[in-house]
């Protein structure tokens, strides 16, 4: 089982330039020391067909944004070197790695712009094979402003921006839908305008585009409540199904092989074909719940969903209807502060408040194995916004951690359970994105 993501880069002449982008952002580029370039190495275009086959041995890259700071910096995992910072007018929000983890996707939410990184790690499909290119990172020349750009989501070949919208501004929420072709071209991609803001959410399923529905008339709460369903057709996206199952308070969002998902506070929306047409289904808390699901996580070639209520995991197995607490603590006393898949779903993994990694070992009933120390700094005086974070890698069995005391990042190898620190950072990082081809780097491990 394995996401699609892409994203990554390296960087050729040092030189420094400044680029005017669109929605009236300067970004100051500078790059740093040159790393070689195999595009024309044979062995790093090694051709694989849409099942298997073999990308360039890499590590990938790693995009970090910098803590309070309008920086991003992009580096090397196979070396530990910087390769190229990008200064930019506002502060990161959220950075994420596009649908083929080629790109990294910069969130500024308070400003209303998204931008993006060339990783330079380039994956593209001809005839019967792919074709691989190592080449240098770039700033993007895509751009997507938009009314305060929040949850990010990738779904196929396609990335997934939803807009909450600005009440102040009478601004209505939106939905930008970006194939890897609109990212690297800067095409407009398609859009979806909503009868009104909200802190909603929107998931590409197939040839269809799930978006949150509020209630415009209601003014106690910024949520949504209800699910619709689109079909891109003619230019514009048409309303096919607005589905009946309410979801009240609805936050959090994933999909499995089969469908979609939605937090609520009284349960979980799944939403899965049945005869040909889309049914909405209420997974309802069970007796004794506290709290809400406010986060989901998924895989789109899995089959289950773990969602997340006040820290306390719950298993939701949506073909069978049903919902069932998950133990990652044992017998310590653990608050989460990040939660995801490993790449191959092998593992769910939780990284507490004190930098422990715990994995859930999926095969053996999702029983939580050691924990791993991978941060040893000293975190209890950390700002409240700050603290460490991590992304998996979709190359190996392997996941990368902030450490925002040391200002440097723990590469973890989940299957043997080895920390090493790999980046010494210039920066504090404050979210990170992996980035690199899919299944590239051979890493021995047991399964």
């Amino acid at each position: 089982m394995a996401w699609q993501h892409t994203f990554s880069s390296a960087l050729g002449l040092s030189v420094f330039l400044v680029l005017s982008g669109c929605g009236g952002s300067s970004t100051e580029i500078v790059e740093r020391d040159p790393v070689e370039d195999h595009s024309d190495d044979p062995d790093h275009q090694d051709e694989h067909d849409s099942a298997h086959g073999d990308a360039p041995e890499t590590k990938g890259r790693l995009l970090v944004a910098a803590y309070d700071e309008a920086e991003v910096v992009l580096y090397d995992l196979d070396d530990g070197d910087e390769l190229a910072h990008y200064e930019m007018n506002n502060p990161a929000s959220a950075v994420y790695a596009s649908a083929n983890h080629r790109f990294g996707v910069v969130l500024q939410r308070d400003a209303d712009e998204v931008n993006a990184v060339d990783s330079g790690l380039i994956r593209e499909y001809h005839d019967d094979h792919w074709d691989y290119t190592i080449t240098s990172p770039s700033f993007a020349d895509f751009s997507a402003p938009g009314p305060r750009p929040t949850h990010f989501t990738t779904g196929g070949e396609r990335s997934v921006i939803f807009y909450d919208g600005n009440a102040d501004l009478g601004e209505a929420a939106q939905v930008g839908v970006f194939s890897e072709a609109d990212l690297a071209d800067n095409s407009g991609g398609q859009w979806l305008t909503l009868d009104t803001h909200q802190h909603g959410a929107a998931r590409q399923f197939g040839d269809f585009l799930f978006a949150t529905v509020r209630d415009a008339n209601d003014e106690s709460t910024t949520l949504p409540d209800q699910v619709a369903r689109y079909h891109w057709h003619d230019g514009e996206y048409e309303l096919e199904q607005t589905f009946d199952t309410l979801c009240p308070g609805l936050h959090g969002s994933a999909q499995w092989h089969h469908g979609v998902a939605f937090g609520c506070t009284d349960g979980v929306l799944v939403i899965h074909e049945e005869n040909g047409e889309f049914v909405g289904e209420k997974i309802a808390n069970p007796e004794g719940f506290e709290g809400r699901i406010g986060s989901l996580y998924g895989m789109s070639e899995g089959d289950v969903l773990v969602g997340i209520a006040s820290g306390e995991l719950h298993l939701i197995d949506p073909e069978a209807g049903t919902m069932e607490p998950l133990d990652w603590r044992g017998d310590v006393e653990r608050t989460a502060i990040s939660y995801g898949f490993d790449a191959e779903g092998e593992h769910f993994l939780v990284l507490d408040s004190t930098g422990d990694l715990i994995r859930l070992e999926i095969v053996d009933g999702w029983a939580a194995r050691e924990p791993i120390d991978a941060v040893t700094s000293d975190l209890s005086g950390l700002a409240e916004d700050l603290r460490p974070v991590m992304s998996v890698s979709h190359a190996s069995h392997l996941v990368y951690i902030t450490d925002p005391v040391a200002n440097s990042v723990v590469e973890v190898d989940l299957e043997s359970g080895a920390v090493e620190t790999v980046l010494n950072l210039d920066v504090t990082p404050a979210k990170v994105a992996w980035l690199g081809f899919e299944g590239a780097f051979e890493h021995d491990h047991e399964h």
